[in-house]
């Protein structure tokens, strides 16, 4: 993840966003919080909380927002997992539990994908 995120700065990319899924939550955090010039936004979908909740509070404020969704039928990661990680988090901040859905969020695919790309959107 560190090496593609320097390949992009070095390539004079100044923004991006960086989305991961599961234990990719807390690889898309911790590349944030060791990349503070170039990743502006972080979302993550069903993350879980070891590794990104010590992570997530170096994000600094203002400088990288975190996008959190999580499904409330997820047996894989509890959905508490994206919440201990918001709750560690600065702002900008924001968390959407999806109900009824699992941990792949097929459930609510459009929504979320709407929801994330509406994010990136806003926040690179």
């Amino acid at each position: 993840m560190i090496a593609g995120v320097k390949f992009l700065e070095y390539n004079k990319i100044q923004s991006i966003g960086l989305v991961g899924h599961s234990l990719g939550g807390a690889v898309v955090i911790k590349a944030a919080a060791a990349l503070p010039n170039i990743v502006r936004t972080v979302v993550t979908l069903a993350t879980q909380s070891y590794g990104a909740v010590e992570a997530v509070s170096q994000l600094g404020q203002e400088r990288c927002s975190i996008l959190l969704i999580h499904g409330t039928d997820d047996d894989i990661l509890w959905p508490i997992c994206s919440s201990h990680v918001y709750d560690k988090a600065n702002d900008p901040k924001h968390i959407i539990l999806l109900e009824g859905a699992g941990h792949g969020l097929g459930e609510a695919a459009e929504d979320t994908y709407q929801t994330t790309y509406r994010w990136l959107l806003e926040h690179l």
